[in-house]
């Protein structure tokens, strides 16, 4: 008997069909991959198989029980845990407190025990403290365990969500883009912890569109598109399945399709003479408390440029583009934009400056229309030219128009990536910073955010582009900076940087 057996399970929203009579088993002590176009219903499937969400139709078993009517905390103590795309970490605790929330669910203590710190509570806590320090010996965290959780960077945190799902000790885990935001080597590691997980005993189900990590990990994989399901075999099949190929993976675009760097470009007779920097940045040092996150940093990024800042997860990317958006004092040095230095969020916006922060932050409650309203705040232009906006941003986003009337928080996870990028570019940006907007899009969506930045480019919009995805960015990139702990240690353009080999082995993966 399979471990999860999902039978015809349907979700409509309103006339939507997030998904579509979709069947499919996971054996015991299996992994199994699910993957799809941005959109296809893989994290509505999840919430349907947690408790998230109710069926439509259809049903889920766990070990021959049925699911129908189980709430998703009656699901965990059968022995189903889960993450999600979207970080769901309790921002006011501790690495360690994040964790011992998973191991809450088997405490045979209630409410008034705990109020009260009786003794059994007390000897309860100290017991969920020590199961939590091995879960995050276990993914390498162990060192982390009093800091707040706020001071992990990306990746880390998503680390500390399997982790916190580990304390439940589940038979099934699911895991949703476990992957998204992490580094090459960081990935490497993820697949070593799943495979360890797999080994003492844990079924694994998992959505990622990371296809070196899926073809590695998976006896099997389902494929969904539109909801339903498109294909299901082995990953060799699943890798020259031809309808597979033309709906999820794409081809990779060829370099020389892309425009060139500057080092590339023909030359002129007598070169114009460059134009000042649009933004400037001399000897910036930004800190959290006594943790110094920037060190001394200087980049410059001229007008009508794409320059990529690469690094792995922890290096001050993120720390760089929150500073320059005024969302993070400096400690020192300058940020020069257009020749003025500004000191608040407000002045940097009112002069051009747009941040697409990592985490996406679209308004969950409010339709698409009204997220990309939003975006058009700062400027009092007529009705008529916010319109004339608007198609624009539907004709590059055309999903967005299908979803205009729909809440953001019901979009995919692609989606929402996509709404945050289309409602930075609804405020006609001067500077564009995008942080990791490629994650949790899958390759043939990547492509397209490729395009619409060198299209972006064209329009004399200049883009600073944070990006784990270090072969996508700089396949577009003029220049890019190489960070580590905080400092620049290397720059110039993509040619220059693959002549490196001990950055590329590092940052920038098996660059082609």
């Amino acid at each position: 008997m399979p471990l999860l057996q999902v039978e015809r399970l349907t979700k409509a929203f309103g006339g939507i069909l997030a998904v579509n009579d979709v069947s499919f088993a996971v054996e015991t002590n299996e992994i199994v991959a699910l993957i799809g176009p941005n959109g296809a219903g893989k994290t509505t499937l999840f919430n349907l198989i947690s408790g998230v969400h109710a069926p439509t139709r259809g049903d889920a078993r766990f070990d021959g029980r049925s699911l129908g009517g189980l709430a998703p905390y009656q699901r965990a103590a059968l022995g189903l845990a889960r993450t999600f795309q979207n970080l769901r970490l309790f921002e006011n605790m501790t690495v360690v407190e994040n964790v011992m929330v998973g191991f809450h669910q088997r405490a045979p203590y209630g409410m008034f025990s705990a109020a009260l710190r009786l003794p059994k509570a007390r000897r309860m806590e100290q017991a969920a403290r020590a199961d939590a320090l091995e879960r995050l010996d276990l993914i390498g965290l162990r060192a982390h365990a009093d800091e707040p959780i706020t001071m992990l960077p990306f990746g880390k945190q998503r680390l500390v969500q399997i982790a916190r799902a580990l304390a439940g000790e589940p038979r099934l885990l699911l895991l949703d883009e476990p992957a998204a935001g992490l580094t090459r080597g960081e990935t490497d590691a993820l697949d070593e912890l799943i495979q360890e997980l797999n080994r003492r005993g844990i079924t694994i189900l998992i959505v990622e569109h990371d296809m070196r990590l899926v073809m590695n990990l998976a006896q099997r994989v389902v494929v969904l598109n539109f909801g339903e399901k498109l294909a299901e075999g082995n990953p060799r099949e699943i890798q020259n399945h031809p309808q597979v190929i033309a709906a999820y993976l794409g081809t990779s675009p060829a370099r020389a399709a892309q425009p060139s760097s500057p080092d590339t470009q023909n030359t002129q007779a007598v070169p114009p003479p460059p134009a000042p920097p649009l933004l400037e940045i001399k000897n910036l040092t930004a800190s959290y408390g006594s943790l110094r996150a920037l060190d001394g940093i200087s980049l410059h990024v001229n007008p009508s440029e794409i320059v990529a800042i690469v690094g792995a997860n922890g290096a001050g990317k993120t720390t760089l583009v929150n500073t320059i958006a005024g969302l993070l004092p400096p400690r020192g040095g300058s940020v020069r934009f257009n020749g003025k230095e500004f000191k608040s969020t407000e002045s940097s916006i009112a002069a051009g400056i747009v941040l697409v922060p990592e985490r996406r932050q679209i308004f969950s409650t409010l339709t698409v229309r009204e997220n990309l309203l939003l975006g058009a705040f700062q400027h009092r232009r007529t009705r008529a030219k916010i319109e004339s906006d608007m198609d624009w941003i539907f004709t590059l986003f055309p999903i967005l128009k299908q979803r205009e009337h729909q809440l953001g928080g019901t979009l995919s996870g692609g989606e929402q990536q996509m709404l945050a990028i289309a409602r930075g570019m609804m405020s006609r940006p001067r500077l564009l910073m995008l942080d990791e907007p490629s994650v949790g899009l899958a390759p043939l969506l990547v492509q397209e955010i490729l395009r619409i930045l060198c299209e972006l480019r064209a329009c004399d919009v200049t883009v600073l582009l944070i990006e784990q995805n270090a072969q996508a960015a700089l396949s577009i990139a003029d220049r890019a900076y190489v960070f580590e702990t905080g400092r620049v240690v290397l720059e110039g353009t993509p040619a220059q940087l693959a002549q490196h080999e001990n950055i590329q082995r590092a940052y920038l993966g098996a660059l082609q």
